[in-house]
C-alpha cells in the first residue's frame, strides 16, 4: 500500500490538514510522533486549467493531413503523443525469439493500449507510454517543464510563432 497524499495548509505556526485531509492524516499519524516532511508544490488549477485549453486549440487548428493520423483523434489523443514526442514517457523492452513475435506481440499491445506507441526494431518491441500529468503523478516543476514541451512540440506541429499556444485563452 503507498502513503496517502495529504494536502496541508500552513498557517504560520502549524500544518493543518484541509478538511478532505483530516480522516487520512488521522489514520496516517500518531499524535506527539515526529515525522519528515518533502516539500511538494502543488502546481495551480489556472495553468492546469491553461494547459488542456491549449491542447484543445492546437488539436481544434490541425491541418487534415495530421488530423486524420491516428495519434491526432482526440486532444486527449495529441496530448499523450506529445508527451511520447517530447519524451515524457515510459519505455518497456520486449525482446523475442522471432521478428513474427515481435510483430505479433506489437499487434497484441496496441490492441490492449490505446495511447501507447509501438515500435518494432527487428525482434524488440519498444513500447512508449505517455506519463501521467495527474497531480499526485507530477510535481508542480515537472507539470511546468512538460507543459512547456508539449506546447513547444505542438507550436512546431502547427507551424506557429514559439509563445503562441502559452498566450491562448481558456
Amino acid at each position: 500500500m503507498t502513503d496517502p497524499i495529504i494536502t496541508f495548509h500552513w498557517t504560520g505556526r502549524e500544518m493543518v490538514p484541509l478538511g478532505r485531509c483530516v480522516d487520512a492524516a488521522a489514520e496516517a499519524f500518531e499524535p506527539r510522533e515526529q515525522y519528515r516532511m518533502v516539500v511538494s508544490h502543488v502546481r495551480s488549477w489556472k495553468t492546469h486549467a491553461h494547459f488542456f485549453a491549449a491542447v484543445h486549440e492546437a488539436w481544434m487548428n490541425l491541418p487534415e493531413d495530421i488530423a486524420s493520423m491516428p495519434w491526432a483523434q482526440t486532444d486527449e489523443h495529441l496530448r499523450k503523443y506529445a508527451l511520447i514526442k517530447t519524451r515524457w514517457n515510459t519505455v518497456t523492452a520486449r525482446v523475442c525469439m522471432f521478428k513474427t513475435e515481435a510483430l505479433r506481440t506489437a499487434g497484441h499491445i496496441r490492441s490492449k493500449s490505446t495511447f501507447s506507441l509501438v515500435v518494432v526494431e527487428g525482434k524488440s518491441v519498444l513500447e512508449f507510454e505517455p506519463r501521467s500529468q495527474s497531480y499526485p503523478a507530477m510535481s508542480a516543476d515537472e507539470f511546468q517543464q512538460s507543459k512547456e514541451d508539449v506546447l513547444g512540440f505542438l507550436e512546431e506541429l502547427l507551424g506557429v510563432e514559439p509563445g503562441t499556444l502559452s498566450t491562448t485563452k481558456r
